[in-house]
């Protein structure tokens, strides 16, 4: 099970993922003030790199008309019907059922905390913010963008119970698993069941009545094709992002770059460390699964050189074709992701260069994804 601890771009979270993914390397005598804006440290106004001009970087690249081969952008019925779902669940008027037990196919409302060996790992959270989730649908259902991802069989535990109750659910994570520190781990999820959320018939009067405003659609026709276009065109930007952080050949990577990265991820863990009520070295041991920073650093090495090359790769697209990010950009991407024009609690914490940094990648990805070529 996972759920993003942060999330501040939506299509652009694999970028935001990339940056989180790196090593560990921060003083302990950096300030407050200093941390405040540590994502914006070494990127300029503009949202580049400082002192670095990253087309001297790029060995091999090319972005124009890059093929999409066509399984990439299939969009299966599953998915499709899942991502109704997920939009009837936030347009519906919420109608509370706690009268009766949970059954199959019910969708429920619930928090829950994961600890293993007793600490609370990344993810393994909401919160306390309750979380809609939709019992017998499997993680193969469940759209690659999504930001929950349960173990088989953990959803399936809370049928026949009763909202109110809390319980404690122990899964193992499996062997395969993604992350891997916790691969074969036995956690214990402490659930609490909310409530039952009663869903509303989809009919081309609901689309009409709630749709056709935010989205254009009048019918259950028009809402499924627009979905299945909303979900290929993300599909086809998850695609774009990891060739740019995988297929792209450079011919160095500034040492700088990877101490950024080294910096962010830190400081993310010293924020998890605290929030479980533990100094950091006992959180990588524990919840990371590293004996010290230095075996940290190591694993982290594939991850820390990915990272930079995509940047790098942004950054030269823009560089090449001259794009740019300006306010305009920047109230537009938050208005349509995150339903806010606002920006300030992001630039207040992240600051605005790092802001500018994911918008221009957004950007740098829509650009190839217009001009590629879907086999």
């Amino acid at each position: 099970m996972k759920k993003y601890r942060k999330v501040l771009f939506l299509l652009f979270a694999l970028v935001i993922s990339i940056i989180l993914l790196a090593g560990c390397n921060l003083k302990e005598e950096e300030s407050e003030e200093d941390s405040l804006h540590l994502y914006s440290k070494g990127i300029d106004e503009n949202g580049f790199w400082k002192g670095i001009k990253a087309l001297d970087y790029i060995k091999d690249f090319e972005y124009e008309g890059i093929a999409i081969p066509s399984e990439v952008y299939e969009v299966t019925e599953e998915r499709l019907q899942y991502q109704i779902d997920t939009l009837m669940s936030g347009y519906i008027a919420r109608n509370k059922i706690t009268d009766r037990a949970i059954a199959d196919g019910d969708t429920v409302n619930i928090d829950y905390e994961g600890k293993v060996d007793g600490v609370v790992f990344e993810g393994g959270s909401t919160m306390e913010v309750g979380v809609d989730v939709i019992i017998g649908k499997t993680n193969d259902e469940r759209d690659a963008q999504d930001t929950l991802s349960f173990l088989d069989g953990f959803l399936e535990e809370l049928i026949g119970h009763m909202p109110g109750e809390t319980m404690n659910i122990e899964v193992t994570f499996p062997d395969d698993y993604y992350e891997e520190q916790l691969r074969g781990k036995t956690a214990v999820f402490t659930t609490t069941i909310n409530y039952i959320v009663e869903r509303e018939e989809l009919t081309d009067a609901f689309v009409a009545e709630h749709l056709s405003e935010s989205d254009g659609w009048t019918t259950i026709e028009e809402m499924r094709e627009g979905m299945r276009a909303q979900i290929q065109k993300n599909l086809v930007q998850q695609y774009i992002m990891q060739y740019l952080a995988t297929k792209v050949s450079v011919k160095s990577v500034p040492d700088s770059l990877i101490k950024y990265q080294e910096k962010i991820l830190l400081n993310d863990y010293r924020e998890l460390a605290e929030y479980n009520g533990i100094e950091l070295e006992e959180y990588l041991k524990t919840v990371e699964g590293f004996s010290d920073i230095e075996e940290c650093m190591k694993e982290a090495q594939d991850s820390l050189i990915e990272n930079a090359t995509y940047t790098l790769a942004v950054q030269a697209v823009a560089e090449d074709v001259g794009i740019s990010v300006t306010d305009e950009d920047i109230e537009n991407y938050f208005s349509e992701h995150l339903w806010s024009s606002d920006v300030s609690t992001q630039t207040d914490y992240y600051g605005l260069p790092y802001v500018k940094q994911g918008v221009l990648g957004q950007k740098v990805v829509d650009y190839i994804a217009e001009n590629a070529k879907l086999e």
